[in-house]
C-alpha cells in the first residue's frame, strides 16, 4: 500500500469514501458508493461560531445518507437484518483516499474521523436513510465534573489534564500551556468549563481524523504554513472587507478568587444514622464553590464521623455509629468557599464584545487575552472563507496560506473549520483565522 502526500492537490483526482458502520462486536456493515452510500457531510469545527475567535468548545458531525433498499435501513424495520441494532451511540469510522487504475498498488485509507449515532432518520416511504454522527466531544459535554476539589497554583496543562482524567477520557495535550491559575476550580458544566478555559489558554480543543482529543495552543505557532494556490486547491474566497466593524470595544472580566470567612456548608437535621459503618453520599454543600473543610459538628455521644470527602460542590460522609440501635443526629460542617472577584478591563456598551472567565486570574494575563480581542476586532479580515476542493490531510488548527492570483489575495492563517462533502467527488470549505491577530498585530 502507498501513502498520500500531495495527490489531493491533482486537479486530475478520483476519490472513494467508506464508512464502517460498528452495529456490535460481531456485526459490521462497510458502505460504499458500490453499495448503499449515497453522500456524505462532514463538519469539523475547532470552535463553535458564536464565540470567535476563540473558545466555544463544540463537536464535529457527521451525516450520512444511505440508499435505503428494502428499508433495511428503516429502524423500526423487523425484517431488516438490523433491526433492534439502529441506535444511537453505534459508532462509524469514516476514511477516504484516491482511486488508482486496475493493476495499480492501491493507496492507504485515509482517516477523516470517529463517531457515533446521535440520530436516525428514515421511514418505510423513504427510499434514503439519514443518519447523524457526532464524535466524543458530544458525550463529553454531558459529565458532571463538579466534584473535582480546588487546585491550587497550577499550569492551565496541568489542569486540562486533571479534567481529562476526570471525564476518563484520553487527550492529547499542548505542553507549552504554563500559564499559572492560582485558583484551578470547577463551577459550571463541561462544556462552559472548558470554553473558559480554552480562551484562558488560547487554545481550541476538538477531535483529530484519528479521533483523538487535542488541546492545541494557538498562541504559540511554529507550523510552517501549507499553501494552496488556484492551481491547487482554491475555487472560489470570499474577501470582502468593512469599515463598519460589529463592535467598538471589549469589555473583558477576569477573576480574583478570594477565600471567604468560615461558615455553615451544610447543616442537617434529623439524619438517621443506622448501627455500624454508614455513608450519606453526594449531599450538596451550601454557597459552593467549598474551598476548605474545616470543621464537623455531630450531637450525638455514640455515633462518629469516620470520614469526609468534599469537592467543591458535593461531599461524602462516612458514619460510625457504636451503640447499639439507630440514631437520629444534627449534622453541621464549616468551611470556607471561593469567591470570585470580578475586575474589568475595557468599558461596556451595547456594541462591545462582553467576556467573563473565571480562568483569567491576574492583570497580566487579562491584558494579553484583551489585546488579542482588541486585534480581532479591528482586523478588517479577521478571517476567511474559501470554498476548495479538499484535503482531508488538512486538520483543524493547521497553518494555510492562501495565495490566488485571481482573487489578489494572500493571507495566512489557522484552519479553524472545514466541511467535506462527498457524493463520489469531493468539495470543502474552509475558514481561516488571521494568524497576526494571534501574534496581536
Amino acid at each position: 500500500m502507498k501513502t498520500t502526500v500531495d495527490i489531493y492537490n491533482n486537479i486530475e483526482r478520483f476519490l472513494e469514501q467508506k464508512a464502517v458502520i460498528f452495529f456490535s462486536k460481531t456485526k459490521q456493515l462497510e458502505v460504499t458508493k458500490d453499495n448503499y452510500l449515497v453522500s456524505s457531510f462532514l463538519l469539523e469545527e475547532a470552535h463553535g461560531a458564536d464565540n470567535l475567535p476563540f473558545g466555544s468548545v463544540t463537536s464535529n458531525e457527521l451525516t450520512l445518507q444511505l440508499y435505503n433498499e428494502n428499508d433495511v435501513f428503516t429502524p423500526t424495520n423487523k425484517k431488516s437484518i438490523y433491526y433492534g441494532l439502529m441506535k444511537k451511540g453505534i459508532k462509524v469510522e469514516l476514511y477516504i483516499r484516491p482511486v488508482v487504475d486496475e493493476g495499480t498498488e492501491e493507496y492507504d485509507w485515509d482517516p477523516l474521523g470517529t463517531f457515533y449515532v446521535t440520530d436516525w432518520k428514515a421511514s418505510i416511504t423513504n427510499t434514503t436513510a439519514t443518519i447523524i454522527f457526532n464524535d466524543i466531544m458530544y458525550e463529553l459535554f454531558k459529565k458532571d465534573i463538579k466534584d473535582m476539589p480546588v487546585q491550587l497554583n497550577i499550569t492551565q496543562q496541568a489542569f486540562y489534564e486533571r479534567i481529562f482524567k476526570k471525564l476518563d477520557i484520553p487527550a492529547n495535550i499542548d505542553n507549552t500551556l504554563k500559564e499559572v491559575l492560582t485558583y484551578a476550580y470547577v463551577d459550571k458544566n463541561t462544556k462552559e468549563v472548558l470554553t473558559e478555559l480554552n480562551m484562558s489558554s488560547l487554545s481550541d480543543c476538538f477531535c483529530n481524523h484519528v479521533g483523538e482529543i487535542i488541546i492545541k495552543s494557538i498562541n504559540n505557532i511554529n507550523d510552517p504554513p501549507i499553501l494552496i494556490t488556484d492551481e491547487n486547491q482554491i475555487i472560489s474566497a470570499n474577501i470582502e472587507q468593512s469599515l463598519t466593524y460589529d463592535y467598538d470595544g471589549i469589555n473583558l472580566k477576569y477573576n480574583l478568587p478570594q477565600e471567604s470567612q468560615i461558615q455553615n456548608i451544610l447543616e442537617l437535621k434529623g439524619v438517621s444514622i443506622a448501627r455500624g459503618i454508614t455513608s450519606l453520599n453526594n449531599v450538596t454543600l451550601t454557597g459552593a464553590p467549598l474551598f476548605k473543610l474545616c470543621a464537623s459538628i455531630l450531637n450525638n455521644e455514640v455515633c462518629e464521623i469516620d470520614s469526609i470527602e468534599a469537592s467543591t460542590h458535593i461531599a461524602n460522609i462516612t458514619f460510625n455509629n457504636k451503640g447499639d440501635d439507630t440514631v437520629i443526629c444534627d449534622l453541621t460542617l464549616l468551611g470556607t468557599l471561593l469567591q470570585n472577584n470580578e475586575v474589568t478591563i475595557g468599558l461596556e456598551s451595547p456594541t462591545s464584545y462582553n467576556i467573563t472567565n473565571l480562568y483569567i486570574q491576574s492583570k497580566k494575563h487579562a491584558q494579553k487575552i484583551y489585546d488579542k480581542l482588541k486585534a480581532y476586532i479591528s482586523n478588517m479580515l479577521p478571517v476567511l472563507e474559501l470554498e476548495i476542493r479538499g484535503n482531508p490531510k488538512f486538520e483543524l488548527g493547521s497553518i494555510i496560506t492562501a495565495k490566488s492570483n485571481k482573487y489578489k489575495l494572500e493571507y495566512t492563517g489557522i484552519l479553524i473549520k472545514q466541511t467535506f462533502e462527498y457524493d463520489g467527488s469531493l468539495k470543502s470549505n474552509i475558514t481561516l483565522l488571521d494568524i497576526n491577530i494571534m501574534k496581536g498585530a
